[in-house]
């Protein structure tokens, strides 16, 4: 890639992902749809187990991993690439489940269909609010940004009778609903026409290095099991590795109820002389006797015995 295409895409990417911070469509090199990883799949048994995992988190998931809606119905498991013209890499980010409305979205060719399709309209226009609200698309602060940034630098010399239009017209657009849909139109419009550039010129750049989140190198021999596996947290290594845990816990655990076992043996042999002791000296004691001497002191009589 020359300097020259470098700085035109790295611009484009900067100004793309500014429309997008949450929920924009996803860029996707030509050649390199994954289908959501069935194309990793290398055998009939491996599709077969790979639906049964999707089906598994469809059920579990309860609501969308973008717009955080539970109202929605997540349905739809979505494989979520980020691209790197710079690095020429295509990485797999992330595993998700999303909503109608966002597997949508994310779909690039699936809006640009819609756009030349009068019939899905009224669709477009309701994908477009919801796209506004999840990315929080903040009108004021659109309209500030437009003022300033076509402001002139001679703007001081300007006369107050300019500036009040100015300002009358960006209150004019904040108050009109038909502006303000207008504005998150255009937006729109921009950004997936941005997107769908990036995408044209990612596919005259050559192979891209594909690679899972930890960098490791995604091919033809890539085991999609473990790798759907690794990115839902379920690895089986994980699992052995808990069961290897349990196994040495459990041993400890014999060995510190056989420990408490002989030490309360010992305690209560100790206990019962004690207490046999006691008793002969309580009864010495009725009788009349005097106590033993204490194995402390030396058995031999003293002088004023003897006498």
């Amino acid at each position: 890639m020359s300097e020259e295409i470098e700085t035109v895409c790295s611009r484009m990417m900067v100004a793309f992902q500014s429309k997008v911070p949450h929920l924009g469509p996803q860029i996707v090199p030509k050649g390199y749809n994954d289908h959501d990883l069935e194309i990793y799949c290398r055998n009939n048994q491996e599709k077969e187990r790979l639906k049964e995992m999707i089906e598994k988190e469809r059920k579990k998931a309860s609501q969308c991993s973008i717009c955080k809606s539970s109202e929605s119905n997540p349905i739809h498991f979505t494989s979520i690439w980020s691209l790197d013209l710079g690095l020429k890499t295509f990485t797999l980010d992330n595993l998700s489940i999303l909503c109608d409305s966002c597997r949508i979205l994310v779909d690039l060719n699936s809006v640009l269909e819609m756009f030349s399709s009068p019939k899905r309209e009224k669709e477009l226009k309701e994908l477009i609010r919801f796209w506004g609200i999840v990315n929080k698309f903040d009108y004021h602060e659109y309209l500030d940004n437009q003022s300033s940034s076509s402001s002139s630098t001679n703007e001081k010399n300007q006369n107050d009778q300019n500036k009040k239009k100015k300002k009358e017209k960006r209150i004019k657009a904040q108050i009109s609903t038909d502006g303000m849909e207008s504005i998150l139109q255009q937006q729109f419009q921009e950004a997936y026409s941005l997107a769908y550039s990036i995408q044209v010129i990612s596919g005259n750049l050559g192979a891209f290095k594909v690679l899972d989140n930890s960098g490791s190198i995604l091919n033809d021999e890539t085991d999609v099991i473990k790798l759907v596996e690794k990115y839902l947290g379920n690895s089986n290594g994980e699992k052995k590795k808990v069961k290897g845990d349990e196994k040495k816990g459990k041993i400890e655990t014999k060995e510190k109820v056989k420990t408490n076992h002989s030490q309360n043996r010992e305690e209560s042999d100790e206990e019962e002389v004690t207490t046999t002791k006691q008793k002969k000296q309580n009864n010495n004691k009725k009788e009349g006797k005097k106590p033993l001497a204490s194995n402390s002191k030396s058995e031999t009589p003293t002088k004023k015995q003897k006498r």
